[in-house]
């Protein structure tokens, strides 16, 4: 008979193996770190592994929610001490760029999640995935203060919020593809900066 094992300890195993695969994807980038890259360092059995994920791509899956969670987690919570639309837009964009100083993998982060993305487009099933969490994490999240904004006449009150959600989003993931590519090279701070003050400039337009 199996050993019977708490979550308390199946928690711990499976945060170990998402955080070695975590430095695989990074080191050898996604397409190339394999199952095998990820029992190597991670010192566990290949078995004691297979037990928690049956793929590269399912530790990622779990990696990624795991990440949103913990993100938007914090982030509604700091949103809740603002009342007006603007200034939630404002902490938002602040957020986002000190997001290299904030998270020291951010760079990692972001190249290993654009090779999965590429890879989602070729499965219908991955890509589902991450368009219903783009739609119902996301772009939910600045749709509901831009309809706040709207509703406060912050904001103009024709102003198409999913558009600009769907803009706004574009902007910054357009923005962490560029740093993640070129590196230190690409004023990503400045970049997101810019675009920020542009952001704002089309929501506090009046009527």
């Amino acid at each position: 008979m199996p050993p019977i094992v708490s979550e308390e300890y199946k928690t711990k195993m499976k945060k170990k193996i998402m955080e070695t695969a975590f430095v695989c994807f990074a080191e050898k980038g996604f397409q190339n770190a394999t199952m095998d890259d990820i029992v190597k360092n991670s010192g566990m059995s290949k078995g004691a592994i297979y037990n928690y994920f049956k793929s590269k791509d399912e530790i990622y899956i779990e990696l990624m929610e795991q990440k949103t969670k913990e993100s938007i987690d914090k982030i509604n919570e700091n949103l809740s001490k603002f009342d007006l639309a603007e200034e939630k837009m404002r902490y938002l964009l602040n957020i986002y760029s000190h997001q290299i100083e904030r998270n020291p993998d951010w760079q990692n982060l972001i190249r290993v999640h654009i090779e999965f993305w590429l890879q989602s487009s070729r499965d219908e099933n991955l890509k589902s995935m991450l368009d219903d969490r783009m739609k119902n994490i996301y772009q939910k999240l600045i749709i509901d203060i831009l309809e706040l904004g709207k509703k406060n006449g912050e904001f103009p009150g024709n102003l198409d919020s999913k558009m600009i959600s769907t803009l706004f989003w574009s902007i910054i993931d357009g923005i962490s593809i560029y740093y993640g590519v070129m590196k230190d090279d690409y004023p990503y701070k400045q970049m997101v900066e810019k675009a920020g003050e542009m952001i704002m400039k089309e929501l506090v337009k009046k009527n």
